[in-house]
């Protein structure tokens, strides 16, 4: 039988959930990011899901069979705030599923890949939808992530889609999230002449 890691073990479980209940998910943050090859750590696991608003609390309902909540009235918190906070008993991991509410987050999980991590089969957001994410954060860490993602996969990237859901967050007056992501463009297309058509 194989040994499943803690982090293995937590994300088949909701893996499991999910296809149980034919919920459409992706995997982000910081393990999304490991899964792409960031150099880093993370505590915990953080999951959108795809959500009508009307059903928030029946998909709540789902995931406290599963998964202990870390909130009090965690189906009002839900509903709310749309982050379900829990973690799961065996391994004691933290979990935050979102309610994937938003054009944006329906598109991430539409174009997510399944992934191995590790020894368990995952559904994990996009290299260009993980930029998206992290720049529309704007922590230290979470840009220092963005420019690690640039130097791995910058040959493959898609361009014009990042820029064209960046544009799409100027309505949501987030300009600054166009023009972060500009400043990347230019420090690796300077740093790599020979890519100048391809960035074109």
């Amino acid at each position: 039988m194989t040994h499943l890691t803690k982090f293995e073990e937590t994300l088949l479980a909701v893996v499991m959930v999910c296809k149980n209940n034919s919920i459409l998910y992706a995997l982000i943050g910081g393990l999304a990011g490991i899964a792409h090859k960031l150099s880093r750590t993370t505590q915990d696991i953080d999951i959108t899901l795809l959500v009508d608003i009307k059903d928030i609390r029946k998909i709540g309902e789902i995931l406290l069979a599963k998964f202990i909540p870390l909130k009090e009235n965690p189906l009002d918190f839900f509903e709310k705030y749309f982050v379900l906070p829990v973690y799961y008993k065996p391994t004691k991991i933290r979990i935050d599923f979102s309610a994937g509410l938003s054009g944006f987050d329906k598109m991430v999980i539409k174009r997510s890949k399944s992934i191995k991590f590790g020894n368990v089969q995952v559904s994990v957001c996009s290299i260009e939808d993980l930029i998206i994410y992290k720049i529309i954060a704007s922590r230290l860490q979470d840009m220092a992530d963005v420019e690690e993602l640039f130097r791995i996969h910058y040959k493959t990237i898609d361009r014009k889609y990042l820029r064209n859901v960046a544009k799409a967050f100027i309505d949501l007056e987030r300009n600054d999230i166009i023009q972060k992501l500009e400043r990347f463009f230019t420090q690796f297309h300077r740093a790599s002449p020979e890519l100048q058509d391809r960035f074109k």
